[in-house]
């Protein structure tokens, strides 16, 4: 028998009291759920997938978009966020500190703002080409990140220079494009207040693209 604790219980008696959640619940259709606990519980949100895991449900297979903070604090070690999925949240995997593999299968058009920071064991991460847009501080304070791959599909970073704060073990960034295209990415997305200068590593990062390697300096990205 499955164990919940009170604020899982809770979460459950929230749903059965309102015959419309009960219903998209009963029937598998997420997505409604979500909307609703981040139009009016936001805190809960991730409470919500908690209690999905422990009664066997997979949430990725029964929604469109991984919503803000689905999946904050977990205690995950790997996720596969599968086709079917357009939109990855704001903090929709903030502080999953255990979290080391993510794979993101084609269909994701955008990140949105901040979806892994802190996910301080994650080592690698391939953005795939179907994401086309990409928002601020997504990899913040990954201490463990060494390796990204991008996909060529990209047309916009929001606050490029803050792509990698924090990233103090990244060695490698791959860009599945060329030379030309990747510096056209850069000087497209949003800066903020910075320019390409102010890309700051603390130390030299290669970008390999498909015509070649772009060696960065301590004071550019």
């Amino acid at each position: 028998m499955v164990q919940l604790d009170t604020r899982e219980l809770k979460i459950l008696q929230q749903i059965h009291d309102n015959a419309e959640l009960r219903v998209c619940f009963d029937t598998e259709q997420l997505d409604p759920v979500y909307e609703y606990f981040v139009k009016n519980h936001i805190g809960e949100v991730e409470h919500l997938t908690e209690v999905l895991i422990k009664l066997d449900i997979d949430p990725l297979k029964y929604v469109s978009t991984i919503y803000p903070r689905m999946y904050s604090c977990s205690s995950i070690r790997s996720i596969c966020i599968p086709e079917g999925i357009k939109l990855i949240g704001a903090q929709a995997f903030t502080a999953c500190r255990y979290l080391e593999e993510v794979e993101i299968k084609d269909g994701v058009t955008c990140i949105d703002d901040n979806a892994f920071e802190y996910c301080m064991a994650l080592e690698r991460i391939k953005i795939p080409n179907s994401v086309i847009e990409i928002h601020s501080d997504i990899f913040d304070e990954c201490v463990s990140l060494q390796n990204v791959v991008l996909g060529n599909g990209l047309k916009y970073i929001k606050n490029a220079y803050r792509l990698f704060v924090g990233c103090e073990r990244l060695k490698s960034i791959q860009y599945v494009g060329t030379k030309k295209e990747f510096r056209k990415l850069i000087s497209n997305s949003k800066l903020g207040s910075a320019s390409l200068k102010d890309f700051n590593f603390g130390r030299s990062v290669t970008v390999r693209c498909s015509d070649g390697i772009i060696e960065f300096n301590v004071q550019m990205f």
